[in-house]
This record gives structure tokens, C-alpha cells and sequence, in this order.
């Protein structure tokens, strides 16, 4: 006969498993609906790019606007940052497969739901923003929201890494691009009303060195490695 104490190990154990499965079905939810949007996204920006919106008709390579192109390029880049920076914030956090002591990844406040609807609204604002190809000014409005949304998100959500190495990156992190959301701000205020090519392939460096930026300070979060502490380099929010 089982006794009590037995039993009260095996429904606290049954009660862990059934806990930790519903986690990683709203993960595994999670991943294929921002999968399938980030995807159709690229492929959005792809169609545009090579149609100019007349879908009935594709133009030559050689016919390719090179403003579009820029714009596409940036956006398929952030598209990529944001993508696998937030799924591998997701997996990091909650799905425990990584090797990493609680204290190193704290949770964030407010939970999985928190960051499922961020994730999600996130991804929804880059579909959006694959139809302003050609309307390069819109697009940088729309990343620099999106920028907005991510450090408001980071500084009222996550939480500080209590190891040293990972706050210093969280640092990092957050002055690159609370670094753009204002060189963004500041381009726009100085050329408001004037020369729209200023604000154009202005607001277009500060994305790509943002991007750059971004992917030097997060590539061993990125992409880890096997003789590297996973959690060394988990960044404060993503993208």
C-alpha cells in the first residue's frame, strides 16, 4: 500500500508535468502564429518589391526601384532580429531546456501571457509595415513605434539579470536602441516639412546600424554555443 507521503510526491510531480505541458502548448502556439506571420510578412515585402503593387505584372531586376530595395532589405533584416531574437527569448524563459539556474533568468512580469500578446503585436506591427515599402517615410514612423513598444516593454516587463555579465548586456541592449529611437526622433524634428531624401536614407542608417548594432550585442544569444553559458548573454528584451 502507497503511503500518504508517496502519494503527495506523485500528485505534486503530476500537477508539475500538467503545468509544464500547458506552458509549452502556449509556446508551441505562440511560435507557429508568429512563424506564419513574420513569414507571410517577407513574403509581402518580396511581392511588393518585385511588383510595386501591380501584381499582375513583375518587373525586371534591372527595373527594381533602389529606394525599394533599400527599404526591403532593411525590413527583411529587422524582420530576421526580431523573429528569432524573441523566439529565443521565449525558449530561454520558459521552455527550460536551456541550462540555466532560475536566478539567471528571472520571469518576467506578468508572465508568458505578457510577452505571448507583446510577441504577437509585434510581428502583427512588421505585416503592417510590409505595405509602406513605398512609402518609406510611413515605414520609419512605424519602426520607431515599434522600437517605442519594445523598450517600454523591456523597462515595465523584464526584469534585471541579478548576473553581472547579463545586466551589463541588458545595458547594452537598451542604450542601442533607446540610442535610435531618439537619433529617429531628432532626424525627424530637424527635417520635418524640408528635404525628404534627408529623412529618408538618414532614417534608413540609423536602422541598419541599429540592426548591426543589435546582432554584434546579442550574436551569443543569438546563436549559442555548446561551451558557452546560455545564459551569459540573455538581453533584457529582444530585437
Amino acid at each position: 500500500m502507497e503511503d500518504p507521503a508517496s502519494k503527495s510526491r506523485s500528485a505534486n510531480f503530476d500537477e508539475e508535468t500538467t503545468a509544464t505541458a500547458a506552458v509549452m502548448s502556449a509556446i508551441t502556439s505562440l511560435k507557429s502564429i508568429v512563424s506564419i506571420v513574420m513569414a507571410l510578412t517577407m513574403t509581402n515585402t518580396l511581392v511588393l518589391l518585385v511588383t510595386n503593387g501591380n501584381y499582375s505584372e513583375i518587373r525586371s531586376v534591372g527595373d527594381l526601384q533602389p529606394r525599394s530595395a533599400l527599404f526591403a532589405t532593411l525590413l527583411i533584416i529587422n524582420v530576421v532580429r526580431f523573429y528569432h531574437g524573441n523566439i529565443r527569448h521565449v525558449d530561454a524563459v520558459y521552455s527550460g531546456r536551456e541550462s540555466l539556474h532560475p536566478a539567471d533568468r528571472p520571469s518576467p512580469r506578468g508572465g508568458l501571457g505578457v510577452d505571448f500578446m507583446v510577441i504577437l503585436l509585434q510581428s502583427l506591427l512588421f505585416a503592417v509595415m510590409s505595405f509602406y515599402l513605398n512609402r518609406p517615410q510611413q515605414l520609419l514612423a512605424l519602426f520607431s513605434g515599434l522600437l517605442t513598444f519594445d523598450v517600454v516593454w523591456t523597462l515595465l516587463v523584464q526584469q534585471p539579470s541579478p548576473d553581472s555579465l547579463a545586466l551589463k548586456h541588458q545595458g547594452r541592449w537598451m542604450l542601442n536602441n533607446v540610442t535610435a529611437l531618439i537619433a529617429l526622433l531628432v532626424l525627424y524634428a530637424a527635417v520635418r516639412g524640408g528635404e525628404e531624401n534627408i529623412l529618408i536614407y538618414g532614417g534608413a542608417a540609423i536602422v541598419l546600424i541599429n540592426a548591426i548594432a543589435d546582432f554584434i550585442i546579442s550574436w551569443h544569444f543569438y546563436f549559442p554555443t555548446p561551451e558557452r553559458k546560455y545564459g551569459d548573454s540573455i538581453p533584457g528584451g529582444q530585437g
